[in-house]
């Protein structure tokens, strides 16, 4: 029914962040969740798809808001970015998959913020100063939580 990923974003470019992409993701499934799943099958399709989206958004706010909170700031806006930039520029995204009826939950930085995935894992020249991966981490059962109840009072709410 649904799964929590989180998704490392940023410069296409470096082919060491591709190789971290790919091994970077988790992917969580939502187990004993039968009674849930089997009720969210009884609404309509377009009422399953946005409850699913909504109740993923409101868990990836929970890792995006850790996130936040976690991103190194810069004291004296240093490197041209105003402090707290990075911070400010966390986005969190639902991708709803209809024909498997699942949703991903990607927390990343933002474009202009693209230089936070080189603080996530560290360069040649710089220490990793990681922020997503600990958020992640802090929040998995949370955010299952929150998505479990979000269903919980839709299905209530439809019924």
């Amino acid at each position: 029914m649904g799964r929590v990923k989180d998704t490392l974003k940023g410069p296409r470019a470096t082919p060491f962040l591709d190789e971290y992409r790919r091994g970077g993701g988790n992917v969580t499934r939502i187990d004993g969740m039968e009674d849930l799943e089997a009720a969210i099958r009884k609404l309509g399709e377009d009422v399953q798809g946005e409850a699913l989206r909504d109740a993923c958004a409101a868990g990836a706010e929970i890792t995006r808001s850790v996130a936040s909170q976690l991103a190194p700031r810069s004291q004296d806006g240093s490197h041209g970015r105003a402090p707290g930039f990075l911070a400010d520029n966390i986005i969190a995204q639902v991708k709803w998959t209809r024909t498997q009826n699942t949703a991903d939950i990607d927390v990343g930085v933002s474009k202009e913020a693209w230089y936070g995935i080189l603080q996530e894992i560290g360069t040649s020249y710089a220490p990793a100063q990681p922020f997503l991966r600990p958020a992640l981490d802090e929040t998995k059962d949370s955010v299952v939580e929150a998505v479990a109840e979000h269903l919980r009072k839709r299905i209530l709410k439809e019924a």
